[in-house]
């Protein structure tokens, strides 16, 4: 038996399942003068539907756990925070010299050559601000991607073997589930974190996976959420403040 696979969106907001999109309806038809025989249903293989399972097997799993108490988890995390930072200290020293230079514009005390230099500083230092806040954004989500991608593809062989050996019949999350209560005897969380462990020593997330993930599917995970780094304020208009008028 396999897991089934739920994958989760990223949004710097996480958790929403994907969602197969549907068919367009076929155009109308004229009606049919008699129902067309009913068909025996079938699995997409072509095979007969497995009989129900007398017996149920069931067994839970914190995801957000898995990975924040991995090992690997919190090497990877750890990364993710760190570029967060970097990008943080990056786009703040841009804000403080754009800060100076209005400031400097707001005074009486650059002459004309000057006041022009400093204004045509201000208007490049804004749009350059603008440009690397996008590109901060975009690595640090793209390092979120790959985190969570190959996240996923250690995790499922992990828990496919784990359901094939408790014969499990359904796995379910705690994060999304909508689970009010469960036996503890039922949570496997513990046992996946020893397995991805055994497996995924902290180091192995320096570099995270580009391969194919396999073919066995198994059960995805988001990394928590990280601070990225935030949207600076739009800096002042660079229109520079009037001249003091000479007293009579």
């Amino acid at each position: 038996m396999k897991v089934s696979v739920v994958s989760l969106a990223l949004g710097l907001a996480l958790g929403a399942p994907a969602l197969v999109a549907g068919q367009a309806p076929p155009a109308s038809q004229p009606p049919a003068t008699q129902a067309p025989a009913a068909q025996p249903l079938t699995t997409p293989t072509g095979q007969p539907p497995q009989p129900f399972p007398q017996t149920v097997r069931v067994g839970v799993i914190d995801m957000l756990r898995v990975f924040g108490d991995t090992a690997w988890g919190k090497s990877a995390q750890s990364r993710i925070d760190s570029l967060g930072q970097k990008k943080t200290a990056e786009l703040s020293e841009r804000q403080k010299k754009l800060a100076t230079d209005n400031q400097k514009l707001e005074t009486d005390m650059l002459n004309d050559a000057a006041r022009k230099e400093t204004q045509a500083s201000v208007q490049r230092q804004e749009k350059e601000l603008q440009r690397a806040q996008q590109d901060a954004q975009e690595e640090f989500n793209q390092l979120r991607q790959e985190v969570q991608e190959s996240f996923n593809a250690k995790l499922g062989p992990i828990l496919q073997t784990l359901v094939n050996e408790k014969k499990i019949t359904m796995l379910f999350r705690t994060t999304d589930s909508g689970i009010v209560f469960f036996d503890q005897s039922l949570d496997l969380t513990a046992e996946v974190i020893k397995r991805f462990d055994a497996v995924n020593p902290a180091g192995s997330s320096a570099a995270p996976s580009t391969a194919t993930p396999p073919a066995a599917p198994g059960a995805t995970a988001t990394p928590p959420a990280s601070t990225p780094p935030p949207a600076t304020p739009a800096p002042k208009p660079s229109t520079p403040a009037p001249k003091p008028q000479p007293k009579d």
